[in-house]
């Protein structure tokens, strides 16, 4: 697997430049951080896509910051 390392200036750039084209899809997908989940152990409910290979919130704690950006 190949990871690429962008500068948040790039990313904004980027993002600012794609905005009309993003506001007409329908599907989106929104990538966070591992660790901006509340709890990193057993507590934390997510499932773990081996397709993707991805985590995909289960929407089990209100004031996880990922369940509040999902």
């Amino acid at each position: 697997m190949r990871f690429s390392y962008f500068k948040a200036s790039d990313v904004q750039a980027r993002s600012l430049s794609e905005r009309e084209r993003f506001a007409q899809t329908r599907k989106r997908v929104l990538f966070l951080l591992n660790y901006s989940r509340k709890y990193m152990d057993d507590r934390c409910r997510t499932i773990f896509n081996t397709d993707i290979p991805s985590y995909i919130c289960a929407r089990y704690s209100p004031d996880c910051l990922i369940n509040r950006v999902c």
